[in-house]
């Protein structure tokens, strides 16, 4: 009984291991983020945030769609399953939330912004804006 109690543990905490792996493979910072999407040729860059957010700035091509919206999971189930996703919100909580629900629809080539375009506007990287200084 204590090794099939130790073998159920043992086999958790590898599960728990590569979970969390999986998904610091696919957090990338701001700079890994920015060179993937310009040598990508199937990449898409999706904007999670609320319309008025995306309006307020976002980066270059990124299309909106709102992980909030109850329409999200019908709209991304129409995405590609192909292409290569690339994932922003603000700081990187609502892009943690889209990734899984795009995982749970299939998706496998899924890339999220860390620390959102809150780190990308830090790290001085371009962006649509229609704020004034």
């Amino acid at each position: 009984m204590k090794r099939f109690i130790l073998a159920v543990l043992l086999f958790l905490s590898a599960t728990v291991i590569v979970k969390a792996q999986e998904k610091e493979q696919h957090l990338l910072t701001s700079k890994v983020f920015s060179d993937s999407l310009k040598t990508r040729t199937n990449a898409v860059l999706l904007d999670v945030r609320t319309p008025e957010e995306y309006k307020e700035n976002h980066i270059f091509k990124a299309i909106n769609l709102n992980v909030k919206d109850t329409a999200f999971v019908k709209q991304a189930s129409a995405l590609d399953k192909s292409k290569s996703y690339y994932l922003y919100c603000r700081s990187g909580k609502r892009s943690a939330l889209a990734v899984d629900e795009l995982r749970k629809l299939g998706f496998v080539h899924i890339y999220e912004l860390d620390g959102g375009i809150t780190q990308w506007i830090a790290d001085a990287l371009p962006i649509q804006s229609t704020v004034k200084d």
